[in-house]
């Protein structure tokens, strides 16, 4: 298998913390405040970026009920 390089390495880090391991800490921690459980959480649009001098560090996050 070939390693596939980021297109903008400054911005777009292929490094870690693996994107799908942040995002379990974060649903986790949101249990009991955002949802009652994790579990239903149906959808999510997720990417890992470093912050620039534009924008701090951290998280966002968005969150919709569906209908």
């Amino acid at each position: 298998a070939r390693a596939v390089r980021s297109a903008s390495p400054a911005l777009w880090p292929t490094s870690k913390a693996d994107w799908d391991n942040l995002v379990k800490g974060l649903q986790d921690a949101l249990n009991g405040v955002i949802w009652i459980k994790d579990a239903q959480v149906c959808h999510a649009d997720v990417w890992k970026q470093f912050a620039d001098h534009d924008r701090p560090e951290g998280v966002e996050v968005t969150v919709s009920e569906l209908a």
